[in-house]
């Protein structure tokens, strides 16, 4: 449906299929699991259902210490996987209230892919503007 263009490169396009490989039955599948890649989440619909979310000083703080973390560094897969331990160290908020708010913010709904895979498919930038927006916004 126009999603794909010529600005995404091969390896972002093969993380992006490894990622919802089995979740989907016929290839049709794959765009309602990856709408929150595409989408404008600055769209009013975007975080309708997991706003609540992001109200409670946890969340805050679990949002603004990942923003700082990759303003500081570049996302790979090490980061990625070490992110939210070290966010988890960092603010002393654990289990559900860290890991919610992120994937919240980041894809517009409270279940998904694996966090690791949607750090690397959206990157720095991306997830910076994200989180910003959702600070600012909610």
């Amino acid at each position: 449906a126009g999603y794909i263009d010529d600005s995404f490169d091969q390896d972002e396009l093969l993380e992006i299929a490894a990622t919802f490989k089995t979740g989907i039955n016929k290839l049709s599948d794959i765009a309602g699991q990856t709408d929150f890649i595409f989408a404008d989440y600055k769209d009013g619909d975007f975080y309708s259902e997991v706003k609540e979310l992001f109200e409670s000083e946890d969340a805050k703080k679990v949002l603004n210490r990942v923003v700082e973390i990759l303003k500081d560094e570049e996302m790979n897969e090490d980061l990625a996987k070490s992110i939210m331990k070290r966010v988890k160290e960092d603010t002393g908020v654990k289990g559900k209230s860290l890991f919610m708010p992120v994937r919240a913010a980041l894809t517009g709904a409270e279940h998904g892919p694996e966090m690791l895979h949607i750090f690397v498919i959206l990157g720095n930038e991306e997830m910076i503007n994200r989180l910003n927006y959702v600070l600012e916004n909610f």
